[in-house]
């Protein structure tokens, strides 16, 4: 004050649109700056100064504290990493510094979670941690074969979903026979060994 002055120093410029004199703290670069309002009338001039100190901004880095990004909807809480500490975590699922992935549905979805650190200085920075949950996979071996006679081989049928693949396995101690075909499909063929007729039994999974 009074109006009517005009600003000068690094970082300053005059909005015309708004007609105002504005300070960029990008434009000034780190730093104290110092800024200089002159007023002149009909017989005087006068100044006065003042400086204003450009801090950076804060890096902020996120995560999870096991580096996956990608979890099943049964994995319950993920606990989150925000650095520098004592920031804020805001997103659906989120509770204090932990994720819940048990909010997906049936489909897999991914959820933009937001770290805010405001450091001593006032300065504030937001990052962005994207995680994706996927539903919890269900497999359904088919048991309508529950039996049959030695040698003959099992048929193994199956039906998945929320999965990207599918891996036939003997339980080990209650399966010694073989597998005719590949294990990686819906079918599998097993060849029951006579080990497996002995026990009366075997164990697919």
């Amino acid at each position: 004050t009074p109006k009517d002055g005009t600003w000068t120093g690094t970082g300053v410029s005059y909005d015309i649109p708004n007609d105002q004199y504005i300070f960029d703290p990008a434009t000034a670069g780190l730093g104290t700056h110092e800024l200089t309002y002159t007023v002149t009338n009909a017989v005087c001039t006068v100044a006065d100064k003042t400086t204003i100190t450009v801090h950076p901004r804060p890096t902020v880095m996120v995560g999870t504290y096991t580096g996956t990004t990608t979890f099943c909807s049964n994995d319950g809480w993920i606990a989150l990493m925000g650095n520098p500490g004592g920031g804020t975590w805001t997103g659906q699922g989120v509770q204090g510094n932990n994720f819940f992935t048990g909010t997906v549905g049936d489909v897999e979805t991914s959820y933009d979670l937001e770290y805010r650190y405001v450091d001593q200085n006032g300065c504030e920075n937001t990052k962005t941690l994207t995680l994706t949950v996927r539903p919890e996979p269900v497999i359904a071996i088919d048991k309508t074969l529950p039996t049959l006679c030695f040698p003959d081989n099992y048929e193994g049928k199956l039906t998945y979903k929320h999965a990207d693949g599918v891996e036939w396995h003997m339980l080990p101690d209650s399966a010694f026979g073989s597998f005719l075909s590949a294990t990686d499909q819906t079918t599998s063929t097993y060849n029951p060994s006579y080990s497996d007729l002995k026990r009366l039994r075997f164990h697919l999974y």
